[in-house]
């Protein structure tokens, strides 16, 4: 009978020990778990900020391929010649206002 109740004292101890470490495992994955669902949050933060930069750097390369594009017409280069080149067409005459000093 003694051998009984020594068994019983051990049952009820080992179950106290695995209900412990139970508890303490679920707490560790409520932790790890709220961890992680933080770090989701922050990372979908920068997912966006992400997106917008390459929609914003995607706009900027349209605009530069477009000026690209005008850069390579004649109108462009008609354009250039005369407001930073100073040159006229034969038939054109150019008038200069007078320096007022």
């Amino acid at each position: 009978m003694a051998r009984r109740q020594r068994n019983r004292v051990k049952t009820k101890k080992g179950m106290w020990i695995v209900a412990l470490v139970a508890v303490v495992l679920c707490v560790s994955m409520l932790a790890g778990r709220a961890e992680l669902s933080k770090t989701s949050r922050a990372l979908a933060v920068e997912e966006q900020k992400l997106k917008r930069d390459i929609e914003a750097q995607q706009e900027k390369r349209e605009e530069l391929d477009n000026k690209e594009a005008y850069m390579q017409t004649d109108e462009y280069i008609e354009e250039v010649a005369r407001e930073k080149l100073g040159m006229v067409k034969d038939d054109e005459i150019l008038f200069k206002a007078a320096d007022k000093q």
